[in-house]
């Protein structure tokens, strides 16, 4: 076999390889171009009503202002922190968040497991430095998932409230990472109890070029906060809840409960994924059995039953969300690391 044809060969594997990779080229830019067609129409959506709202909304409503924030009386709120070894980072959240935040008649309750010293041990020093702290213990091994560590959370807001007398107006969650808004909780207390669950949106601090989880992580929720959620929003009146920078309000319209053994455990979807009723509704028998234990508690007869229903009762939290609060140009910060994972649910 000559030169001459190796090289005619040769021309001809290459050029069919080429014809390959252009039909392949092809196939995954139409894929492509189908994927993306929903993030076309978001995006002709977003500023279709960006431009609306700027020619039609705007020049007759004016955006809140912090004044009107100042002038609303303050009513009492419950911050609760699920942690699961946030030995790093929680006490420095505190820090910031007692400094920063303009507001007082506020409550902060930690969630932690009774298996990590380290959390508990971060927790308990910052709560002896500041008064209004609390920490509730979940009486088992960790990590179970959030919605577990939330209910028992809620379970010490409700005790706090029996033992002080009181009733918060609302209750917000956030992650022991995040970095909050001086008037974040002025803007809750505005809208409530009007509103049965409000959401900020959440930005990641800024990071450099280099971090590249990091930076993708701070597109993701400058995608989704900025621009998905809003249109989400817009089209069908309610959108998925996010892990922090959440408030609700307690619904408190319900008759005098009655106990229910059937009541059923907590799951992953129970606090954190919200997708059932409408408003922060604590179950019936979950109040139920909660002041009955601690009637129980302070008799001195105290059962094992009580104490097991009371851990099997849970608590729903609401999907619905308010009107369209990004034009109030009220921000959000927070820290670019994602929450822990939830590795098994009780």
């Amino acid at each position: 076999m000559s030169l001459d044809l190796l090289r005619w060969y040769g021309r001809l594997i290459l050029a069919q390889y080429y014809q390959g990779l252009e039909y392949v080229a092809a196939t995954v830019a139409a894929i492509i171009l189908l994927s993306s067609l929903d993030d076309l129409f978001i995006d002709i959506w977003f500023w279709t009503r960006k431009f609306w709202r700027k020619f039609m909304i705007e020049r007759r409503y004016s955006p809140l202002t912090v004044e009107q924030l100042n002038a609303r009386d303050e009513q009492p709120i419950a911050i609760m922190v699920p942690a699961w070894h946030e030995q790093d980072v929680i006490a420095a959240m505190i820090e910031n968040l007692v400094h920063v935040v303009d507001y007082r008649a506020y409550t902060i309750f930690v969630g932690t497991y009774q298996n990590d010293a380290a959390t508990i041990r971060e927790v308990e020093r910052m709560r002896h430095r500041y008064k209004h702290l609390h920490r509730a213990e979940v009486p088992h091994d960790g990590p179970t998932c959030k919605a577990d560590c939330l209910n028992w959370l809620v379970q010490a807001i409700l005790h706090y409230e029996y033992e002080a007398g009181t009733e918060f107006a609302g209750v917000v969650m956030h992650d022991s990472e995040d970095v909050l808004h001086p008037i974040e909780l002025k803007f809750f207390n505005y809208l409530l109890p009007r509103k049965d669950m409000i959401q900020l949106p959440v930005a990641s601090l800024e990071r450099n070029w280099y971090e590249l989880v990091a930076g993708t992580y701070m597109d993701e929720f400058a995608e989704w906060h900025a621009k998905d959620l809003v249109v989400r929003e817009s089209l069908a009146g309610a959108v998925p809840s996010a892990p922090a920078f959440r408030a609700a309000r307690y619904s408190r319209s319900s008759k005098k409960p009655r106990a229910s053994r059937s009541t059923p455990k907590a799951s992953p979807r129970t606090t954190t994924s919200a997708h059932a009723s409408s408003g922060w509704a604590c179950r019936r028998s979950f109040r139920s059995f909660l002041w009955s234990s601690l009637r129980a508690a302070r008799s001195g007869s105290a059962s094992v039953r009580n104490a097991r229903s009371a851990r099997r009762c849970h608590c729903a939290c609401a999907s619905s969300f308010p009107t369209p609060f990004l034009s109030h140009r009220v921000s959000a910060v927070r820290a670019g690391r994602s929450a822990s994972a939830c590795k098994a649910g009780r």
